[in-house]
């Protein structure tokens, strides 16, 4: 059988033009011809491992020119050859492109595909974007091979406008707007509920006033700054409303945050004012952070003050300036590559298109459970959307929100309709044993399939994706409890989405590409930072002048139904318990730390969940400081979500031959360093301590002295750990137990 297979390997470094691709890939195969002779078995020992998951396949494609005459004309002396069929063919590679020259003078072919991986629309498809840049690399051979274009006018059409055809989006309103109309149509309403507090639609509206009135006297007003640093409670949404109703932003500032970031955001937000209580108000001057005037809303001269002025809903004239949909609504900080948080500036008509775009999931009388932390943008969608549609709000305060026992009583007692909450939460809430029947909305980062199953026996379920650039969600998808897949969905109303190459042009149906985001949701920018702004809002090329699109950083791919599959990151960014984290900015404090010359952080898995390790390179004649000192440096800069669950220190970071880090090449925590002696439990209430703890964290090897958030273990963790003990012990441990005596040794004596 005098045939031999070849694997050829193109060079398309540089972007060559047509000729130079043609060009390259005569090279290719006239250098392999030279090797022709050597069996390809030498290549692969066994072909199976082309097959294998832990390697790379040598080839994927197959390409046969047959020249020579068929079967059926081979005449052998007085014997000719007869083709017998076979049967149904059986795909031998993923794809099998056979040519051979037509009687006509020209080419006929077959595109064989394994059906297993493809289907015939697909492979119909691929031969029309093969043919298509045959006929790019023939008429444009000075052109860059790259931007040839694989699309007809048709499917170019389909995935820039037609997969874009969605409902409009909702005329452009304020947000105050919205809430004081549906105070006129139901003042008497159950608005908010918070703990045994229930404030009717009215009285929120009558306070929220007085606080604006308080507000404009101070000359606060559209395009002014409010930071707000309020426990949740109905004063943080009074506080939200009177900043929105005097027509300035609000900056939210969580008080678990270390008090060198909030200082870091006041200053750099240049906020021109601060609403925060007394209790907060003592946590950022314990920081030493730089405050703007502050109103202390637990102050009673200022309660007093605010009960005199009017309570009805102010008019334009008493505004310091108009406000406009344009006007900005709030700045949400995100975790900075460059090592710096960066400010998101979010629209008054940004935020009421999302919630006309959810309007239908909620109506009067029901009721949303808010539990997300005011610091994360999604929270906008849990607190403002019942109070413009009638419905109740519903806010369990800061301990409670987090805590996901706590979170289902509520869910059983308030029956709420729609609750929102990250991957990561749902399985805790699931785990506690919530049933009932509500709407889920779950996002923030990629829904994993074994959790598909408990939240759809909850409800209608909706897998929610979008950057804070483009105001809380983007797409949506409705899951099906016998499909769990990668889908996000499509654009909502007056959104639109792009999956384009890195030219900015549209890709095909099925290629994977980065994802663009146009459209009513798109935020300002980046506050006081053109250049950034810049780089990630571009000019969008498939709308009118003026028109903008958000370059995501997540790699997507259009489905043949207009539905988007989410496919992960094309950048180093991570989303670890829905919160946006950059690994740039963990690193840049690392190195600041003295001791530590270089350092990566990158994700690992440790018991079954994603966490942070950082590798670190102390500097020269130096000792990398304990992991201890590193954690405690980390806490003053860094909120909770981005401190790394284990430190390993090496002598230099593996690099690949062209210098870049070679992250396969990094080792995978063998441990997690407290700087503790290790001692062994003694008694039964210790060593069941150390197992779960060991567990939880994935630690190996934990004694009495060994503290868990020092272990790796974090804030929902923690909600784990009391939720094991009850299940062990029949105890409810306090979360303020575990905080105040993180260690084995002290917790056993709070269990006795």
């Amino acid at each position: 059988f005098f045939v031999n297979t070849l694997a050829l390997r193109l060079d398309l470094a540089g972007n060559p033009d047509a000729a130079g691709l043609v060009g390259r890939a005569r090279d290719a195969v006239l250098d392999a011809l030279t090797h022709q002779e050597v069996p390809f078995e030498r290549l692969v020992e066994d072909l199976a491992v082309g097959r294998s998951l832990g390697h790379t396949p040598l080839f994927q494609a197959m390409l046969i020119w047959q020249s020579q005459e068929r079967a059926g004309d081979l005449a052998l002396g007085d014997i000719r050859a007869t083709e017998l069929p076979i049967g149904q063919p059986q795909a031998k590679f993923d794809l099998t492109l056979s040519l051979a020259p037509a009687p006509d003078g020209g080419i006929t072919g077959v595109l064989e595909y394994d059906a297993d991986l493809f289907d015939a629309a697909t492979a119909e498809r691929w031969t029309g974007y093969w043919l298509r840049l045959l006929n790019g690399l023939a008429a444009q051979p000075t052109r860059p091979a790259a931007t040839l274009p694989l699309l007809d006018a048709a499917e170019r059409d389909l995935v820039v406008a037609g997969f874009n055809a969605t409902a409009p989006a909702a005329p452009a309103a304020t947000l105050p707007d919205l809430f004081e109309a549906q105070v006129a149509r139901t003042p008497d309403a159950t608005a908010l509920i918070c703990g045994a507090e229930r404030l009717s639609c009215a009285t929120l509206d009558a306070r929220a006033n007085r606080l604006a009135r308080h507000l404009a006297a101070e000359g606060i007003g559209p395009e002014s700054l409010v930071a707000l640093a309020l426990p949740r409670s109905t004063e943080m949404v009074v506080a939200l409303l009177g900043v929105l109703k005097a027509g300035a932003a609000y900056l939210p500032l969580d008080p678990n945050y270390p008090p060198q970031r909030l200082a870091f955001m006041l200053a750099d937000g240049k906020a021109a004012r601060l609403i925060a209580s007394n209790a907060t108000l003592a946590t950022l001057q314990a920081g030493g952070a730089a405050l703007p005037p502050c109103l202390v809303l637990d102050d009673p001269g200022l309660q007093r003050h605010l009960a005199t002025l009017p309570d009805h809903p102010m008019t334009g004239a008493e505004r310091i300036g108009p406000l406009h949909p344009g006007n900005l609504a709030y700045v949400i900080y995100t975790s900075g590559s460059t090592g710096t948080p960066k400010a998101v500036g979010v629209g008054h008509g940004n935020l009421t298109r999302l919630l006309a775009a959810f309007a239908d999931r909620i109506g009067p009388d029901q009721t949303m459970l808010a539990l997300t932390t005011l610091a994360f943008d999604i929270a906008g969608l849990e607190l403002y959307l019942p109070l413009t549609r009638g419905a109740r709000l519903a806010m369990l305060d800061d301990a409670a929100s987090r805590d996901p026992r706590q979170v289902v009583e509520a869910i059983r007692a308030l029956h709420p309709v729609l609750v929102q909450a990250t991957p990561a939460f749902w399985r805790a809430l699931c785990a506690e044993g919530l049933d009932g029947r509500l709407q889920v909305l779950v996002g923030g980062e990629a829904l994993p399939p074994d959790l598909v199953a408990p939240l759809t026996a909850l409800g209608p379920v909706s897998n929610v994706y979008g950057p804070t650039e483009t105001t809380i969600w983007s797409t949506a998808q409705p899951v099906a409890a016998d499909q769990p897949d990668s889908a996000i969905g499509r654009p909502l109303p007056g959104e639109q989405a792009y999956v384009l190459d890195a030219a900015l042009s549209p890709l095909p149906v099925g290629v994977a590409g980065e994802l663009y985001i146009a459209g009513a949701g798109l935020a300002r920018g980046y506050l006081g930072r053109p250049g950034l702004s810049a780089e990630r809002f571009l000019a969008c090329p498939f709308g009118p002048p003026g028109e903008r699109m958000y370059r995501t950083g997540d790699l997507a791919r259009w489905r043949p139904d207009g539905t988007l599959d989410f496919l992960g990151r094309a950048d180093e960014q991570l989303k670890l318990r829905g919160f946006r984290i950059e690994p740039g900015e963990i690193e840049a404090a690392l190195r600041s730390i003295p001791g530590v010359a270089l350092a990566s952080v990158q994700p690992r898995e440790i018991a079954g969940e994603t966490r942070l390790v950082a590798y670190l390179v102390p500097r020269p004649g130096e000792v990398a400081p304990p992991a201890a000192d590193l954690r405690q440096a980390l806490a003053a800069r860094l909120p909770d979500y981005m401190l790394p669950s284990a430190f390993v220190a090496l002598e230099a970071l593996p690099l690949t031959p062209n210098g870049k880090l070679d992250r396969r090449a990094l080792p995978d925590p063998e441990g997690v360093e407290t700087g503790k002696r290790y001692r062994a439990p003694r008694d039964p209430a210790e060593a069941l301590l150390c197992r779960l703890f060991g567990e939880l964290t994935g630690v190996a090897r934990v004694g009495i002295d060994d503290e868990f958030f020092a272990l790796g273990g974090h804030s929902l963790l923690a909600f784990h750990l009391i939720a094991r003990l009850r299940g062990e012990l029949g105890v409810e441990l306090p979360l303020r137990a575990l905080l105040e005596h993180p260690a084995p040794e002290a917790l056993a004596r709070v269990l006795a």
